[in-house]
């Protein structure tokens, strides 16, 4: 008998997540708490990765140490910065040369500057470990991937 009543139990729970749901009113969920706007529930991980990323900017005072640290390289960094304007400009040429344009003809129209832009974010994210690595050692990948993963972030969060 016991088994019985588990295994309807276990029936009636599918069926109910099997059945369509019900939308719920707006601004307020079952147990009435505020529910966020539907772009910031489908965003989370991107907050995530802007919130891990400004963790990381604050608590390894990332800012002051490239400015002041004796022990960054500068020759890198220059690099790194010139490299991080050469790849701006290329995302300027591509927004406003072709705005009518939707993502998939970016490829044909402006081919140059998409491989320009790579290869120049390539270098910039490479000579930017490079500058830092005296500083932080093997963690200066990491602060660099979630800085990078961070700046994605916040751009998708753009409807551009």
């Amino acid at each position: 008998f016991h088994y019985a009543c588990a295994e309807k139990v276990m029936r009636e729970r599918k069926a109910q997540k099997d059945a369509v749901a019900v939308p719920e009113p707006t601004g307020t969920s079952k147990e009435g708490r505020r529910r966020l706007p539907a772009k910031l529930r489908a965003d989370w991980d991107s907050l995530l990765w802007m919130f891990a990323s400004f963790a990381l900017l604050y608590y390894t005072e990332f800012a002051s140490t490239i400015i002041f640290s004796a022990l960054i390289n500068r020759l890198a960094l220059w690099c790194s910065l010139s490299s991080a304007l050469v790849s701006t400009l290329c995302c300027a040429y591509a927004f406003k040369k072709v705005p009518h344009l939707s993502s998939t003809n970016w490829q044909t129209e402006t081919p140059a500057a998409i491989i320009t832009a790579t290869i120049s974010a390539l270098l910039g994210g490479t000579s930017l470990i490079i500058a830092i690595w005296p500083v932080w050692g093997i963690y200066s990948t990491i602060i660099v991937s979630v800085l990078f993963m961070g700046f994605i972030s916040t751009v998708s969060l753009f409807d551009l």
